[in-house]
């Protein structure tokens, strides 16, 4: 339909001609046939086939212009590797598509600057493996791990200085197993056990020379029994009996 409008044009054109002199006539001609060829080369990526169903390369803008995504359709599927971007056009996020689905493929997300924020696999829609995240200066701040998208195995967060900070046990997308946190030097500073998101058993903190601070136990995340309190030196301070989370003298 466009080819049609476009020879319409030229033979209308070339009757326009005839009345303009030469020198404006030959500038005039040369401009107007090379238009086609600019909007063709510069021809949005976006296709629609007959069907209304996206086709080939597209690039989706917001109202204000600004860049959204860019990736390829086939018959309405996002296809291969689409790209997110911010509002200041820089990455977002990078993420392979197959036949419309995000089935095992490495994904990529991005802060503002450009630096890598999140690294890892999707499997059916679902994270899954190991996933690392960073901070706006690509330090590595935690390391996760899923299995269908349920959270699992150990989970570690890292200080700025690249030390480990915490680490928690998963099972069945719960807290389930021992729970650890350390000081910046690496000194174990918490240990714990989780059983289903709750605290269970012997808890143990620690001062910052490693020396035991308080020791105790919990019975679902409260604590119950006795809990002692040492001092820097080692020395008892302090004993308390809890009962589910209270003491004696607390108020019923």
């Amino acid at each position: 339909m466009f080819t049609e409008r476009y020879c319409n044009f030229e033979a209308n054109l070339l009757k326009l001609m005839d009345t303009i002199p030469m020198i404006r006539k030959t500038l005039l001609l040369a401009a107007v046939l090379a238009a086609p060829c600019f909007l063709f080369a510069q021809k949005a990526p976006n296709s629609i086939d007959e069907n209304g169903l996206k086709q080939g390369e597209w690039a989706k803008y917001n109202a204000e212009g600004q860049l959204i995504y860019t990736g390829a359709f086939s018959d309405d599927k996002p296809t291969g590797l689409f790209t997110y971007f911010f509002e200041d056009g820089t990455k977002k996020a990078e993420l392979p598509y197959e036949d419309g689905e995000v089935l095992k493929a490495s994904s990529k997300t991005f802060h503002r600057n450009g630096k890598v924020m999140s690294e890892g696999t999707y499997v059916n829609k679902n994270r899954d493996g190991e996933w690392k995240f960073y901070d706006e200066d690509e330090k590595l701040i935690s390391e996760e791990y899923y299995d269908n998208g349920l959270k699992t195995g150990i989970w570690k967060v890292y200080y700025y200085n690249g030390t480990l900070n915490e680490e928690t046990t998963y099972e069945n997308d719960r807290k389930n197993g021992p729970w650890k946190q350390y000081f910046t030097d690496g000194t174990l500073k918490v240990t714990g056990t989780y059983v289903n998101d709750l605290l269970e058993g012997e808890s143990v903190y620690y001062h910052p020379d490693g020396k035991v601070m308080v020791r105790g136990s919990y019975v679902k995340n409260l604590k119950h029994g006795k809990w002692v309190f040492f001092d820097q030196d080692g020395t008892m301070v302090k004993e308390q009996e809890y009962t589910m989370g209270k003491l004696p003298d607390d108020p019923q």
